[in-house]
């Protein structure tokens, strides 16, 4: 009868032929023909995601009835549905459901280590009472795999000049940033910056997941050793865009001066 959404009221009252009017009758209906309105607000077509990750949401209506958030491969065209005897085999697993709307805007819990490095597509799916439903997805990558670092040159233990050249090798297929350090006091765990180089990874404009493509960055850094004699530990640390995160670190040493016959030195600064 095109009605707008809302509350109505309708009133009837019967008049008989002889004008005999019947008490007034009244009845309010409300006209509702709009779905949850619902989002993922956390994580966006393109991200990628490690260890235990909280899924964030929001769940707007008026009636609600219930929500359900699923997990499944990258392929799946089809909305997932919850099942009273859920299928192992099926290509999508519930991760939560819950009959109350939630009071936060965590929804559920996402542990990545539990599935595979890959692509995936999250669902979020609500209900109201009026049986209306909506449905939210996002393709999120996993990676729980941390970059692989090594130190070429110096070797561990190695006496070296001041003056010495330092030769890494780091690789990742989400590598974004890498950096050397030194700690003339491992004891304390106190490094200062030697070299620093960061955005590696660039995202693909369209926001689409990248092809996977191992990303191998090697480096040759020139650095004058800060102390004149001593050990000093140089450390290499790589980390991804999925926040995962490899170090390697090596002991040096900056021999002591050597006294000359002639009573000079021979020290590391020659």
């Amino acid at each position: 009868i095109g009605l707008e959404n809302g509350k109505h009221q309708f009133a009837v009252r019967a008049i008989d032929h002889h004008f005999n009017v019947s008490l007034l009758e009244s009845l309010a209906i409300i006209v509702k023909t709009e779905a949850p309105d619902i989002s993922i607000v956390n994580l966006a077509t393109g991200d990628i995601i490690s260890g235990e990750f909280y899924v964030k949401g929001r769940i707007e209506d008026d009636d609600f009835s219930a929500f359900q958030l699923f997990i499944s491969d990258s392929e799946l065209t089809k909305i997932p549905s919850l099942q009273d005897d859920p299928n192992p085999e099926a290509p999508y697993q519930l991760l939560f459901d819950a009959a109350v709307k939630p009071r936060t805007e965590t929804l559920a819990r996402l542990n990545t280590a539990d599935w595979e490095d890959g692509d995936y597509l999250i669902w979020l799916t609500a209900q109201d009472r009026l049986e209306h439903s909506s449905v939210f997805k996002v393709m999120i990558r996993t990676d729980n795999t941390p970059p692989v670092v090594t130190i070429l040159a110096p070797k561990a233990n190695e006496r070296v000049l001041k003056q010495v050249t330092i030769s890494i090798v780091a690789s990742d297929v989400h590598l974004d940033n890498y950096r050397l350090d030194y700690s003339t006091n491992r004891t304390a765990n106190e490094w200062l910056q030697i070299y620093v180089r960061g955005d590696l990874y660039q995202r693909d404009e369209s926001g689409r997941l990248k092809p996977l493509e191992l990303q191998r960055v090697e480096t040759q850094q020139e650095w004058e050793v800060p102390i004149k004699e001593g050990l000093v530990w140089i450390r290499l640390l790589a980390t991804d865009i999925a926040d995962n995160t490899k170090s390697q670190d090596i002991q040096v040493e900056i021999p002591t001066a050597v006294i000359t016959r002639k009573g000079g030195t021979n020290s590391p600064d020659d």
